[in-house]
Formats: C-alpha cells, sequence, structure tokens
C-alpha cells in the first residue's frame, strides 16, 4: 500500500461549500501538478494494470496521469454528479477518458448521460447474524430508552443533504401524536464543510423543544447495534446516489422510511419493504413515521421483507461485479 497524500487545502474544499472551493481556484495549478507527477510514477514503479478511482477528487486527480500512463481508468461513482458545472464537466470527461465507469445505481448512471460504458453494480452490505432479545435489551439501556419506548433513528454522517432538518421537524409532530417516541441521530461530521453541523442540529433540537426526546449518539464504532435498537429506521436524504444506510437496516430487519430521491427507489420498495416520501415535507414524513409507530405488525412485516431484499446486495455480488468488469478490460488489452 503506498499513499499520495493531498494538500491540506485541497482535502478541505467541498463541492457542496462554494466559497471554499472558490477560493482555492486561483491555487490549483500550484496545488494539482505534483499530485498528479506522483500518482504518474506510482502507477509506473509499480506497474499498474488500470486504475480505479472512488470519489469526486480522485476522479478528476486520476484522469491525466492514467492517460499519460496508457493505463485503463475505471470510474467508481457512488454519488450523483448534479446539474451544475461540475456535473457537465463530469458528462463530458465521462465520453473520452474513462474506459469503464461503475454506477451504484441506475439513478447515478442515468445522470452521468447513460453511457454504454458504464455499468450498474450495487453497493454490497453484510448480512449479519439477530442479536438475541436480552442483547437488544441490554443496548437499549445502555443507550437510555425506556422499555416502552419506540426507538426511531438514523445512522450516517452528518451532512445537509441527509435531510437531518426534516426529521427533527417531523419529530415534534410524532410525539404530539406518539408520546413514547424517542429518535436517535447517529453519526458525525465527515467533511472539514461540515465541522458544526452537529451543533446546529443540537440546537435546532433544543429550539424545538426535543432536547429529552433525541439522542444524539455521536459516532459509533459498532453501528450494527444502534440498528438492533430500532423499531425504525428513516434517512430523510435531500440527495442521494444509492442511500447504503436503508440497505444496512434493512438487513437488520427493520422497516425504512426514506425519500424518492437518486437510486433510493432501486432498493427500498414503497409499500413492500419501507414507505418512501417526497424530501423536504417534515410533514408527510411526519405522517409516515406515525403510521408505522402506531402499527407494529406492519413494522414487522416491512422488516422481513426487507432483510429477505438486502439479501440481493450483498458484498459478494458486489465484488462479483466488480472483478467482471476488471477482467473484461484487462481480456482487450
Amino acid at each position: 500500500c503506498r499513499i499520495v497524500p493531498l494538500p491540506a487545502a485541497l482535502l478541505g474544499a467541498s463541492r457542496r461549500s462554494r466559497p471554499s472551493a472558490l477560493r482555492l481556484l486561483p491555487a490549483l495549478p500550484f496545488l494539482l501538478p505534483p499530485v498528479i507527477i506522483r500518482l504518474y510514477r506510482l502507477i509506473r514503479e509499480e506497474e499498474i494494470s488500470l486504475v480505479h478511482t472512488n470519489g469526486i477528487k480522485a476522479h478528476l486527480l486520476a484522469v491525466i496521469p492514467a492517460f499519460l500512463a496508457g493505463r485503463p481508468l475505471i470510474w467508481h461513482f457512488r454519488d450523483l454528479p448534479g446539474r451544475g458545472g461540475l456535473g457537465r464537466t463530469f458528462r463530458i470527461l465521462a465520453r473520452f477518458f474513462p474506459e469503464r465507469i461503475i454506477a451504484n445505481s441506475t439513478a447515478v448512471k442515468d445522470e452521468l448521460g447513460g453511457l454504454d460504458r458504464t455499468e450498474v453494480v450495487y453497493n454490497g452490505v453484510e448480512i449479519s447474524r439477530p442479536r438475541t432479545e436480552a442483547e437488544i435489551s441490554r443496548a437499549r439501556k445502555d443507550l437510555g430508552l425506556g422499555p416502552g419506548e419506540i426507538a426511531i433513528g438514523t445512522v450516517g454522517h452528518f451532512a445537509p443533504l441527509k435531510g437531518y432538518e426534516e426529521l427533527l421537524r417531523a419529530a415534534v409532530r410524532v410525539i404530539a401524536k406518539v408520546p413514547s417516541a424517542r429518535f436517535l441521530i447517529t453519526g458525525e461530521a465527515v467533511y472539514p464543510a461540515y465541522r458544526d453541523y452537529r451543533r446546529r442540529l443540537e440546537n435546532q433540537a433544543a429550539g424545538l423543544g426535543l432536547k429529552k426526546k433525541v439522542i444524539f449518539t455521536g459516532a459509533r464504532e459498532d453501528q450494527s447495534e444502534i440498528l438492533d435498537v430500532l423499531d425504525i429506521f428513516v434517512l430523510p436524504s435531500r440527495s442521494e446516489g444509492f442511500g447504503r444506510a436503508n440497505l444496512e437496516a434493512m438487513a437488520a430487519g427493520l422497516p425504512v422510511i426514506s425519500t424518492t430521491v437518486g437510486g433510493i427507489p432501486e432498493v427500498v420498495i414503497d409499500g413492500e419493504t419501507g414507505i418512501l416520501v417526497p424530501p423536504r415535507q417534515p410533514a408527510v414524513l411526519a405522517e409516515a413515521i406515525i403510521t408505522l409507530a402506531e402499527d407494529g405488525r406492519r413494522r414487522k412485516k416491512l422488516g422481513a421483507a426487507g432483510r429477505r431484499r438486502a439479501e440481493l446486495f450483498t458484498i459478494g455480488k458486489m465484488a462479483d461485479g466488480v472483478t467482471a468488469i476488471y477482467r473484461g478490460i484487462l481480456s482487450e488489452r
């Protein structure tokens, strides 16, 4: 394993933080060439047969060194590129440079232009064994959940696109109708641009009178334990290439409430493994949560169907899909 570090300024830049990205533009001619040269040398020295990138910055940085070294380039796209300038840039580059594009949903493939060189390989998850009732009871107690409370929660990195503000506004309506409801929000900010996002959410929860009804667990090593204590999983995303967290919740046997954006409807089947609602509509989100909070039998039915569906999205199937693309490329050279 060899690491090619990026300059701190480049690491901190985000496509969703326009001021910082704009301030970085004048410095790019000085920051990028050393990284590109190191990548080129690495490809040649290690006799790399193909280059597989994952992430917006990696896709862009690998174009020149892979081209100069004469190596096939694979973009593994797990995000919607967007309809703005960055999205247009990727759709143009996609026509010329990557030999293959792996999209983690049909929605991502379509937004990249639906090129023939793009293949859909869905993300995969592990299907773990269900915890015992005793283990779940201990975990709930450790989190401060009472025996009669309905645990509604979400797991993921903290960013506005996850729609957590809408979840908190929906929580006010849910608790008014279902006083036994308790909300868990698990995770932390991954990107520097959203370093203060948790504090903003905590302030919002306090302002809405939810301080005793919402638990911010922080980042957890064992996220599966959080899923096991939940009764309902909610991911109210405003944008999502795939929505892996939904799949992880389904693998844990949870009913899922999510939104009709990006690749989510390819994973969560509305009315069968969960409920899908429009994004940015907390009132509609609240109604969906209330519906499941008041119907334990339906929660179990959706959860069981979700676990069966999750078995179609295993890590093994994802690995097989990627290696088949590798073999196809290398056999042509």
